[in-house]
């Protein structure tokens, strides 16, 4: 393969989690190819009728012609289409695009299989979102993890039951040192709740304590996680990394929602198990024998689908 340096054009909208898809993705491109990655900011769709109109982007015009134009959320798509018509380059698009945008408007539209797109043309599904973790290579078979979340759109909150959840963990599996943190969602109160359930080997971390990167850190090490199903994209982390993931369980607003589909793909691949079906054998599934990680099989689809047709690769 061609080692050439690639320069990337990243739309960036300056929310987390989208900009943690495309920096899962970036970092797997980049591990294929030395990149040169420039910060580009989102214009509106005045920004971007002025852009059409005038035949110009401005912003970039001190930037060397791009390889790649990537963006993650709908502010992105109108700087994304407008640097793809005025400098070139091959654009994607994470997540599903906006109403008003034609998916072949893009190279390549990647999104979740929960967003219902179906797979063909220029749409790639994935199973969840994007992410930076990198899979395990050694874990801690006394170390465990629970990341714990709470109400959002899809899940309600039931304080006791998870706390019942949380102690059955801990109580059947006495040899293992827990880390329990919450989430901005979390209800307040609850870590203290954790407290004072008095649980053996149970550490309580409030999330806002916790330094940048602490979960990926921890995933690396714990063989035994835990995650409330509310808290999606921590659940394709804790799989992506690894190590065997039970799912605690709040109660869904809906018995099925699009999110709750992409869960139930993963118990019936043996990749989680949700904490019902635990209680019956206190055994958490085996790590997959074959890796599960998006970033990488999405960053050989670009390379195969995009850069080789264009000599890049």
């Amino acid at each position: 393969m061609n080692r050439k340096r690639l320069t990337v054009w990243w739309v960036k909208d300056g929310k987390p989690g989208h900009e943690n898809q495309v920096r899962g993705l970036l970092s797997a491109l980049e591990r294929r190819f030395p990149l040169t990655i420039e910060e580009v900011a989102p214009i509106s769709f005045f920004g971007w009728l002025s852009g059409m109109v005038f035949n110009r982007y401005s912003a970039t015009d001190a930037l060397a012609d791009p390889h790649l134009i990537i963006g993650a959320g709908h502010a992105t798509h109108s700087a994304i289409l407008l640097a793809r018509r005025q400098r070139g380059g091959f654009s994607i698009v994470l997540m599903k695009p906006a109403w008003w945008i034609n998916n072949r408007w893009f190279n390549l539209c990647v999104t979740p299989e929960h967003d219902d797109l179906y797979e063909a043309g220029t749409i790639l599904n994935t199973r969840g979102v994007l992410n930076t973790i990198q899979p395990a290579t050694s874990l801690d078979q006394q170390a465990g993890l629970m990341l714990v979340g709470g109400p959002s759109k899809h899940h309600g909150w039931d304080s006791e039951e998870m706390l019942e959840q949380i102690r059955q963990v801990v109580e059947r599996n006495p040899d293992i040192a827990w880390t329990l943190t919450d989430s901005r969602r979390t209800p307040v109160g609850f870590l203290e709740q954790v407290a004072a359930l008095n649980l053996a080997g149970m550490t309580t971390i409030p999330c806002q304590e916790t330094p940048q990167g602490w979960v990926a850190e921890q995933l690396s090490r714990c063989r035994w996680v835990w995650v409330s199903e509310d808290s999606v994209s921590m659940v394709y982390e804790a799989v992506t990394a690894g190590g065997s993931v039970g799912i605690l369980t709040p109660p869904r607003r809906k018995q099925e929602s699009r999110i709750t589909r992409g869960l139930e793909s993963l118990v019936a691949d043996g990749l989680v198990m949700p904490f019902d079906r635990w209680t019956l054998t206190n055994r958490l599934p085996p790590p997959s024998m074959t890796p599960f990680h998006e970033a990488e099989r999405i960053a050989e689809a670009v390379v195969a689908r995009l850069f080789k047709k264009s000599g890049d690769a």
